[in-house]
């Protein structure tokens, strides 16, 4: 503790989390003022939704935290507000403002350590902050109670002490559900409440509050209030999250240490392969539109797919030549083409999909002759560990120079590097390519975005896959090799700030 403060804690990646919460807030800091100050400490925070969970309650009891109620919808009255207006006003007040996030986290820092001691009492142990809590006891705890807004002046009836709890109950199964994986629609938070409310209704009938000829039935307009009231939106689950193994993902990093150990192998030497399915002639589907307006037309979206292999190593030096797997070998855009001077390498198949005999043959007359004159370059032992996931299209090939090292199966969307956003960042910069081909052709023609679209050819799409995967930084490459390989990653780059496509 730094004069009655800890020091600044900045959430450097992602959101809070309860988890996150609890392990870099609760126990660290607040834990530590409680045990300094003795049972006469009282915590302050807002109905955030980390803050008011099941877990954060049981971590509060069993730490002998008091916590003091907090009125739903009453950010005026949160102290630390007035600090963080404070701090922001220093960083203003500078004379060089921060370029990126690494800087303007360092200027919080010392702009936090910074802040007089007297400046914070006075801020958060205001005369008039603690008058004013005072001075609404009685509706703060009221609202509480009631989750209700604090300064709601009309209600048209008061609602159903029971619902309440449900709500509250189901808000946290929601979260419980979310962070063992498994969906949730609208129809199961529905029934869910149900169940909730029955069951309280039976053990405690007589705290029920409904009117008459009103029961609680969990209708779409409850659900949607619901939504509305805590927060929540639907979203896609992505990639293969829902099935990952996380076990196993924490185990495999250990192994891949031990064979690059045992191999020898520098970071240069450890490369990773992957494939995904890419509709290359695909428009997004989100635009901007002024306020006043609703809808926007858009177009019917093509089903043109490929598929994409792309491989780097871990030192992120160097992005293999991509492969591209197509539908015919040699479509129209290609007639009178050299498919050997193209800048990626071209293979065809009824599906546009990987089979064992492509990635065979990719293996063996691609990546094999291409790391061999890639190492011979930087005077390295030719000698390679290449690691894949376990797809059925993946056998167990030998080469006296390459070891083959297969993914735990259902770990790929947590731990494969490309899967941790390289493929994102590389489908970033095809799109941006992609909309510079569109501008210019409207640009410069008179033509409609359709006639635009309608010339884009596989041709255009195999360049622009060729120069997206080229534009992606040694430094991004090897960042996502950290859940892998974190001592290979920290000692090459300094990863704060990768790739940002705007």
């Amino acid at each position: 503790m730094l004069n009655g403060r800890t020091e600044l804690h900045i959430f450097d990646r992602g959101s809070v989390t309860v988890d996150r919460y609890c392990e870099e807030v609760l126990l660290p800091h607040v834990r530590l003022f409680r045990g300094a100050i003795g049972p006469d400490f009282i915590f302050m925070d807002d109905n955030a939704w980390p803050h008011r969970t099941l877990a954060v309650e049981e971590l509060l009891k069993r730490e002998d935290i008091t916590r003091m109620d907090w009125s739903a919808y009453s950010p005026d009255l949160n102290p630390i507000e007035h600090v963080w207006d404070a701090l922001g006003r220093r960083i203003a007040a500078r004379l060089h403002h921060p370029e990126n996030t690494q800087q303007l986290k360092q200027m919080l820092i010392e702009e936090w350590a910074l802040l007089p001691q007297e400046m914070l009492h006075q801020l958060v142990l205001s005369e008039s902050t603690v008058r004013a809590i005072k001075k609404n006891e009685a509706a703060i705890r009221k609202s509480v109670i009631s989750g209700t807004k604090l300064s709601t002046k009309f209600a048209s009836y008061t609602r159903d002490v029971l619902l309440e709890r449900t709500e509250r109950a189901i808000a946290i199964w929601i979260e419980e559900q979310v962070q063992r994986r498994i969906p949730v629609s609208g129809y199961l938070i529905q029934e869910k409440a149900l169940q909730f409310y029955k069951s309280m209704k039976q053990s405690e009938p007589s705290i029920s509050t409904s009117r008459a000829g009103k029961e609680f039935s969990a209708s779409k307009g409850w659900l949607t209030g619901f939504l509305k009231r805590n927060a929540l939106h639907n979203i896609k689950i992505t990639g293969e999250s829902a099935t990952a193994d996380e076990g196993a993902a924490k185990i495999f990093p250990e192994e891949l240490a031990k064979f690059i150990e045992d191999g020898d192998y520098s970071a240069d030497q450890v490369f990773n392969a992957d494939e995904i399915g890419y509709y290359w002639k695909k428009l997004p589907n989100r635009t901007y539109i002024a306020k006043d307006e609703k809808t926007a037309n858009g177009h019917k979206a093509s089903k043109d797919r490929v598929t994409l292999l792309l491989c780097s190593n871990a030192s992120g030096d160097r992005m293999l030549k991509p492969l591209l797997i197509n539908k015919s070998l040699r479509p129209r855009a290609l007639q009178g083409k050299d498919l050997k001077q193209l800048p990626v390498h071209w293979m065809a198949n009824p599906k546009a999909w990987r089979t064992t005999a492509i990635f065979t043959e990719r293996f063996n007359n691609c990546f094999v002759p291409e790391v061999e004159a890639y190492t011979k370059e930087k005077s390295l032992d030719f000698k390679v560990l290449l690691i894949v996931d376990n797809a059925a299209s993946h056998p167990q090939l030998e080469h006296p120079n390459v070891q083959l090292v297969f993914l735990p199966p259902n770990t790929t969307s947590l731990i494969q590097p490309l899967d941790q956003g390289i493929f994102a960042t590389f489908k970033k910069y095809y799109i941006k390519r992609t909309y510079k081909f569109i501008l210019n052709k409207l640009e410069n023609e008179s033509v409609t975005i359709k006639d635009v679209w309608k010339q884009f050819s596989v041709f255009d799409c195999l360049i622009n896959v060729a120069s997206a995967s080229a534009q992606i930084t040694p430094r991004t490459l090897n960042a996502y090799w950290k859940k892998d390989l974190a001592s290979m990653c920290d000692r090459q780059y300094n990863h704060s700030n990768i790739d940002t496509i705007r």
